[in-house]
């Protein structure tokens, strides 16, 4: 078995909570690590992966002698050194857990919804409290048109990680799918509130209030997806109708 460390970040990196985010192209989880001397001169580059808030963890080629260096995610550096060894444990602990997810990701990304969904119910079996493992039932669940069972995959998520702001997301889409609009605006709201910045949750809770024919919140989310994300086509065309 490959050798690996675990690297403590002095800022806070946070594990991505989805398959899809993690899937993304920037993947939030993936991270290039750069090992420096003492002298500021780099000794070892290569990646990393999330695997807590906090933690990277690297392979031993990558480390070589050096104690500490940088973490480069999605633009930003963070200052980083290495863990003790009960922390090297505790993050070894979790690669069933990363093993799974990655499972999860090649299911999601061939659009085996299904699977998705009979991999995810197993787990859930094992740990009712896998908040990500009842995400995933309620994408597969969204994706084979169950919404009424997604609702409920999704609120058993949020129940179990009550910030899990892309759970409340996709739970406002399910309710919007089932055209109980003033429950999908609830959910983006809550969102929202986790996470401002997000084009998406905004582009979709203008479509809720325009359903709802409360046009001025329509522009007013509109706006602020556009604010986030210039290029949103569906932002724009919204905006032009309401």
């Amino acid at each position: 078995m490959v050798g690996s460390f675990v690297l403590v970040l002095f800022s806070s990196l946070a594990l991505a909570k989805t398959p899809e985010q993690i899937f993304a192209q920037v993947s939030p989880s993936v991270v290039g690590v750069d090992m420096i001397d003492a002298h500021g001169k780099s000794i070892g580059q290569g990646s990393g992966v999330v695997t807590g808030e906090g933690q990277v963890l690297t392979a031993c080629h990558v480390v070589k002698a050096g104690k500490n260096g940088q973490v480069h995610q999605a633009g930003k550096t963070f200052e980083a050194t290495l863990a003790t060894r009960a922390q090297v444990v505790s993050a070894m602990t979790k690669k069933d857990e990363l093993d799974w997810l990655n499972r999860i990701i090649a299911l999601e990304k061939k659009g085996e919804w299904r699977a998705l969904l009979k991999l995810a119910q197993q787990e859930i079996k094992r740990d009712p409290t896998n908040a990500s493992a009842w995400y995933s039932v309620g994408v597969a669940s969204a994706h084979l048109k169950h919404y009424r069972e997604a609702v409920h995959a999704y609120r058993e998520a949020i129940r179990n990680q009550a910030d899990y702001d892309e759970a409340w997301h996709k739970l406002g889409i399910a309710y919007a799918n089932l055209r109980e609009y003033h429950h999908a605006v609830h959910a983006y709201r809550e969102a929202l509130r986790i996470r401002s910045e997000n084009a998406g949750a905004w582009h979709d809770l203008g479509n809720a209030y325009h359903e709802l024919k409360q046009y001025a919140h329509a522009i007013h989310a509109y706006r602020e997806a556009l604010r986030i994300q210039p290029e949103n086509a569906g932002a724009w065309y919204g905006l032009g109708i309401t």
